[in-house]
């Protein structure tokens, strides 16, 4: 009797230790699911992405990443100034899309953009005093962006004098930047009768213009690198 009820016990913890083997085993499986962590930026000493709407900074070495934002709404793209000081991003808060920036130490964003349409930050310029976003907020049609550029005070945005653009960014020294093209788009513009008057047409791109050294790439040949 005494047999029988010794073996029914150990039958029983060893029942429940396999089904403590097996949680642990689920658990362990699930910490290391693969997470689709999104538009890394670095300075020196941290890393900066986006997951599940939010923004995360861990540092370069490893760790456990932590909020870097704690606002109700859906954060992406962050970009470290050139200085590491801050991070720009876009926000999606209360259902509009603008420019935010936020220390990279953590804090409050602050908004520059006020445009009912969706401006997206693409860059810092080189002096981190400004930054490169996109908006539709000038297009004639609503069916394609361009580039706009605005200090990081949030003074009112200067259109960058190009048909069109959704993405860019600058050279090192600022002397030079470059833009991507809607896929499609032809690498040479047909003239076309304007009926606005010639004051309110852009001004022509030259070889001397102070924009006028952009490289235009087309996703075609982006994807080659050869822009």
């Amino acid at each position: 009797m005494k047999r029988t009820l010794l073996c029914a016990l150990l039958t029983m913890l060893a029942a429940v230790l396999l089904q403590w083997q097996s949680a642990d085993a689920q658990v362990a499986q699930k910490n290391a699911a693969p997470l689709l962590m999104r538009n890394p930026t670095v300075n020196s000493t941290d890393i900066v992405f986006s997951y599940a709407g939010a923004l995360w900074i861990v540092s370069r070495q490893g760790g456990e990443a932590r909020r870097l934002t704690s606002g109700a709404g859906n954060e992406a793209n962050p970009i470290f100034s050139p200085d590491g000081q801050t991070v720009a991003f876009t926000g999606d808060y209360d259902g509009n899309v603008d420019v935010y920036t936020v220390p990279a130490a953590g804090g409050v964003p602050k908004r520059l953009t006020f445009h009912p349409g969706s401006d997206n930050v693409a860059a810092w310029t080189p002096d981190g005093k400004r930054l490169l976003f996109v908006s539709g907020r000038d297009s004639d049609s609503g069916r394609f962006a361009r580039l706009f550029t605005m200090t990081v005070d949030g003074t009112f945005p200067e259109q960058v004098p190009l048909p069109m653009g959704f993405e860019g960014s600058f050279s090192p020294n600022g002397s030079r930047k470059v833009f991507a093209m809607p896929a499609g788009s032809r690498s040479n513009f047909r003239p076309i009768r304007s009926r606005r008057p010639a004051s309110a047409r852009p001004p022509a791109l030259t070889a001397t213009s102070p924009i006028s050294a952009w490289w235009k790439c087309s996703m075609a040949t982006r994807s080659t690198g050869s822009c």
